[in-house]
């Protein structure tokens, strides 16, 4: 004899009407919030810069700086960043300057000095809407491959570098395409060095309006577990599945955390929502195993059927 486990979560925001879920026959699928089988990021959820767009500075200056090492060039000057950096990419790559199309150049840091992220292939994959290729960190000091060769979402702005500007630190982000999803790269820059964000390599990233909260969806293929009895060990997953996780840009570590929850009961979900949402649940023969609140207000059940 076979069984099938089906797992569900259950995600409604406290002070609406609206509840939202998967995996129960009894809601409506109109309400769900359903994460589309997407990995094309819009222009507007993500707000994705475009590599044109380069801040211009009245007065062009740099300054020289003695290291033990050598003399440092530093560049503080936009228009000289985009020339010398692409140039140092360009080479380090082994590719013609005209390869280079996606990139962002900016004073991340706010230092007075320039970086940039920059991809060193142009080639748009029209039937996946990718471009494959290594993106680069360049800097004064030389260029370093920041991701390896891989196939990255093309955005429907025709970028693939992004920028969220926080209130005192700016992340730049890409998405590296896979079949029915995306993962978001996410990383910073402090003293011109560039380091990966806590965030970075979990799930596809994306932004909650202009505010400092973040989704960060994570996709398996776990919706239904299937095993004969006596060998659950040998149990096979399928159904794909995009679990939302909450996050919040925390300015005192300068890095994104997740909110966190607490648990609660029946009684108190039934307060919340204002009725017995557990009970129309367990009638409709699933079991409930966690309710939890979390920080900015959005409850998660989870539940569990078996057949």
């Amino acid at each position: 004899m076979r069984k099938a486990e089906t797992l569900a979560v259950l995600i409604c925001t406290v002070g609406t009407a609206s509840l939202s879920g998967c995996g129960m026959a009894s809601l409506n699928d109109n309400d769900s919030e359903v994460v589309v089988d997407e990995i094309v990021a819009s222009s507007e959820e993500n707000a994705a810069v475009s590599a044109d767009v380069i801040p211009d500075e009245e007065t062009a200056t740099a300054d020289t700086v003695v290291t033990e090492d050598s003399l440092v060039h530093k560049v503080s000057d936009s228009g000289e960043a985009k020339s010398v950096f692409l140039s140092k990419v360009a080479e380090s790559a082994g590719v013609s300057a005209d390869k280079i199309k996606y990139y962002l150049i900016d004073d991340f840091d706010s230092d007075g000095y320039y970086e940039g992220f920059v991809l060193d292939n142009n080639e748009l994959d029209e039937d996946t809407n990718t471009c494959r290729g290594k993106i680069w960190f360049v800097n004064d000091e030389g260029c370093t491959v920041l991701h390896d060769d891989w196939e990255y979402v093309v955005n429907e702005d025709d970028t693939v570098l992004g920028e969220w500007k926080l209130d005192d630190r700016n992340f730049i982000y890409f998405n590296e395409s896979y079949t029915t999803a995306a993962v978001s790269a996410v990383y910073y820059v402090e003293d011109s060095e560039v380091y990966e964000s806590d965030i970075s390599k979990k799930g596809f990233v994306t932004r909650v309006g202009k505010t400092g909260d973040f989704n960060l969806t994570f996709s398996a293929y776990d919706y239904m577990y299937t095993y004969d009895i006596g060998k659950e060990d040998e149990a096979s997953n399928m159904g794909h599945t995009w679990k939302i996780y909450y996050y919040f840009y925390d300015s005192y570590d300068m890095d994104f955390r997740e909110y966190g929850g607490t648990a609660i009961t029946e009684n108190e979900l039934e307060k919340i929502c204002g009725f017995d949402l557990a009970g129309e649940i367990r009638q409709s023969g699933y079991q409930i195993n966690e309710i939890f609140r979390r920080g900015n207000g959005i409850i998660n059940m989870m539940w569990v059927s078996k057949v």
